[in-house]
């Protein structure tokens, strides 16, 4: 994980589950407990859907980009090949209006002249 510091991420999220569940209870885990919490299934770690405001470009964003990281696992594809790239181009495809409404505001602004 030293080359990749986002493993790093992922070590530190695993080892904060980990011994929040082996000291559930103990007050200087409590906090931590209820947080972790909202992230648990008794199979899985996932974030919590109503947690999530899909209507912000950054939660869409990160969700494409977590669908991608997983796409390149399942290839066995490098998963920081041109990662900035895509969060970028994902980025700006958020960002920017529909592109209904790009139409529309491109005859308003026709109209306009």
């Amino acid at each position: 994980s030293a080359d990749h510091p986002t493993l790093q991420v992922a070590d530190v999220v695993a080892g904060a589950t980990a011994d929040v569940l082996q000291h559930v209870g103990e007050k200087p885990y409590r906090d931590l407990y209820f947080w972790v919490g909202e992230h648990m299934h008794q199979h899985f770690m996932l974030p919590a859907d109503e947690l999530i405001d899909t209507t912000l470009p950054g939660p869409r964003v990160n969700l494409a980009v977590l669908k991608e990281l997983a796409r390149r696992a399942d290839k066995g594809e490098d998963p920081l090949l041109a990662i900035e790239e895509f969060y970028a181009a994902e980025f700006r495809r958020a960002a920017s209006p529909p592109p209904g409404l790009r139409a529309l505001l491109a005859a308003l602004a026709r109209d306009r002249r």
